[in-house]
């Protein structure tokens, strides 16, 4: 029998026929809830928010637009360099003062371990320095990028802008 159920699963998936093309939906209730289906929704509150075809199975996916080139940043821009060791000096010495704090053997205790609050504000304050240094990070490439889009313009070149998803100090 058990020799029999490998063949005979692989017969089923090569018989299978592939699935034609269909639509993926997503909509928002009333309520504000968002749902994802193959299948048109219904109600009166429903607002229909994306419609994306899918293609059948088996068929090749259809590629993303290519991504605009980055901006060329200068090799040797010592300012740069700086602030990207800034932001690993910072992220290393936030991990090393987190390490404190838990152990795996700490996710098998039914209580959680104790944590002197002496730890949690140096752990804070460490998490202030890394902020603090990916901000001045992202503010320099911005004054970069800023610079390079003034000087040489390319025509019929899109317009690239950066998001800050860090809070401003």
């Amino acid at each position: 029998m058990k020799s029999l159920l490998g063949p005979t699963l692989l017969a089923l998936a090569i018989a299978t026929p592939a699935y034609p093309a269909g639509m993926l939906y997503k909509s928002v209730d009333g309520n504000g809830s968002v749902t994802f289906s193959d299948t048109a929704p219904s109600g009166t509150n429903v607002k229909i928010l994306e419609q994306r075809a899918l293609s059948p199975l088996g068929a090749p996916a259809r590629a993303a637009p290519p991504a605009a080139p980055p901006l060329p940043l200068a090799e040797g821009d010592e300012a740069l360099n700086r602030a990207n060791e800034q932001v690993d000096l910072a992220e290393h010495a936030l991990a090393l003062a987190r390490r404190n704090l838990w152990s795996p053997d700490d996710g098998m205790k039914m209580q959680p371990a104790r944590v002197d609050p002496a730890e949690l504000e140096r752990v804070e304050f460490y998490k202030k320095n890394l902020r603090s240094a990916r901000t001045d990070l992202v503010e320099l490439v911005r004054d970069r990028q800023a610079q390079a889009l003034a000087v040489a313009p390319v025509p019929g070149a899109p317009i690239v802008v950066a998001v800050n998803y860090l809070p401003r100090r």
